[in-house]
């Protein structure tokens, strides 16, 4: 069976973003996307010392700001690695990623299942954001699950790319 029949080629004749005009993330973008979610994280995180109104504590319970605090603060986190150059496939890539998972499904939950007196328009929009951001954060167990072997594939065609051309492998 030829290499491109098995289900698990991965063609390389595409050109490398730096060709194609697209740019790679650099230190400082990731570093940006750190302190921002990590602003958010926190002002959720401040607002659990305060005793919110009647109205406000009925909408958004004790709970549901804590999961909101760990899944922006998680965000912040992986901000902050990309940032001082830590690898996507390091292991605590994957412990961040799958807090930010559980944070973003249990959101998900709540604001589409739960009582938080929104209204079903309001319902319908918070569900397909939590929904799309959940889905995504699964996709790469889904494409494991689905396509063993292709994920790791992709990632040594990367890498060889990278190793190929000098100037990918600057990121700022």
């Amino acid at each position: 069976m030829k290499k491109k029949e098995s289900g698990y080629h991965v063609e390389t004749s595409a050109q490398p973003s730096s060709k194609v005009g697209r740019k790679l993330p650099t230190r400082a973008d990731y570093l940006r996307q750190g302190i921002i979610f990590s602003i958010l994280g926190v002002t959720f995180g401040c607002s659990l010392f305060f005793t919110l109104p009647a109205s406000m504590s009925a909408a958004m319970p004790l709970w549901v700001l804590i999961v909101a605090t760990c899944g922006f603060l998680s965000c912040g986190a992986a901000g902050f690695l990309g940032a001082a150059g830590v690898g996507f496939r390091h292991p605590i890539h994957f412990v961040i990623t799958a807090l930010q998972f559980a944070s973003a499904l249990t959101l998900f939950i709540w604001f589409v299942f739960g009582d938080n007196h929104l209204t079903s328009q309001w319902r319908l929009v918070t569900g397909i954001f939590f929904g799309l951001v959940t889905f995504i954060l699964a996709l790469p167990i889904i494409v494991k699950i689905f396509f063993p072997g292709l994920m790791a594939q992709a990632m040594q065609e990367a890498e060889a790319e990278l190793l190929k051309d000098p100037t990918m492998r600057k990121r700022d």
